[in-house]
């Protein structure tokens, strides 16, 4: 017989327990085993979801599979039937999960990047007005911005570093620059004199 003591502390156990029991660590689920997971399983239980929100599921359960499958389940309990099958849509899965949605994030970027900041106040606001959780918006863009930094960098190669991403998302953040330069920006200006001489 064995008897397993499974612990989210390890520090607070005594030392005279963990010098006769054997430690074993466990770790975090990456998020591409996870997405495979969670994926298969809605295949099996016939359950459809829309392009995105298994990533959001992902995302949330922070690599643990008791949360993931936690949220997941309630957002299947949380949807409407379609026929036989149950569909989790995208739109729901934001709101249940307090997740920035997609079309606000690309609205914000594309202010930013067409250095017209005041586009972006618009959304900001529909951010505070809806009772959205400001710092939760905020790790949405930083998130955003992160991830086409990278598909600015790796190009084509962007599906092997983000994982949770939709060939769909990453396609459509290829078509969104990063930067761009204000309209009728100039460069400083410099003197043309010629260098004093002692």
């Amino acid at each position: 017989m064995k008897f397993i003591f499974a612990t989210t502390e390890p520090e607070k156990v005594l030392g005279t327990i963990r010098s006769r029991t054997h430690h074993y660590p466990f770790r975090l689920v990456p998020p591409a085993a996870m997405l495979e997971y969670v994926e298969k399983l809605c295949g099996e239980e016939g359950v459809q979801v829309e392009t995105g929100v298994l990533p959001l599921v992902v995302r949330a359960g922070g690599g643990s599979p008791r949360d993931t499958l936690s949220l997941l389940d309630q957002l299947i309990a949380g949807s409407d039937p379609e026929g036989d099958a149950v569909k989790v849509r995208y739109e729901r899965a934001v709101a249940l999960l307090g997740y920035t949605h997609t079309a606000l994030l690309d609205e914000i970027v594309d202010a930013l990047a067409g250095a017209n900041p005041a586009e972006a106040f618009p959304a900001v606001d529909r951010v505070v007005q809806t009772g959205q959780d400001p710092r939760r918006f905020v790790d949405d863009l930083l998130e955003r911005l992160r991830d086409l930094i990278v598909i600015a960098a790796v190009g084509d190669e962007a599906a092997a570093v983000l994982r949770g991403r939709t060939e769909d998302e990453l396609e459509r953040m290829r078509g969104r620059p990063i930067s761009s330069a204000p309209t009728g920006s100039r460069a400083p200006p410099t003197s043309s004199a010629p260098p004093s001489t002692t």
